[in-house]
């Protein structure tokens, strides 16, 4: 199992490169360090009581776009990048270990801005459903 998750998250992640510009894609969280933009990536079981190590033939991929520019349009570009490069797009078949992903299905997409030490951060977090 854990072979398979490494597989599809550096599936996602040569995508998301080659599809976007000016964000680096890190996995769960991003360092102190990160420079924005950057994109928090993380796989969630379909079901609150599944674990990925009982079940991956379902789940939700979660995008988390953080920018701190002036205005939402760099976190939004973004956005629009990862809806092109992932929504039902036929590029989203990633063959890893024995699975074949058949469907990306876009849930939801939120802005929200906070401010953090004077600052604005904008983020858009950004769901899909998969399935194998």
């Amino acid at each position: 199992m854990a072979k398979f998750i490494e597989e599809f998250l550096t599936a996602i992640k040569s995508h998301f490169d080659d599809n976007t510009e000016g964000a680096t894609l890190y996995t769960v969280q991003a360092p102190l360090s990160a420079v924005m933009p950057y994109v928090v990536l993380t796989i969630l079981p379909a079901k609150p009581e599944d674990t990925l190590t009982e079940s991956i033939e379902a789940g939700i991929i979660q995008f988390s776009i953080y920018s701190s520019s002036a205005t939402a349009e760099e976190a939004l570009d973004l956005q629009s990048d990862l809806q092109d490069a992932f929504d039902y797009s036929e590029d989203n078949v990633f063959d890893t270990t024995n699975y074949l992903l058949v469907s990306m299905e876009r849930e939801n997409g939120n802005l929200t801005m906070e401010e953090d030490e004077g600052k604005r951060v904008w983020s858009v977090m950004t769901q899909y459903f998969y399935r194998m």
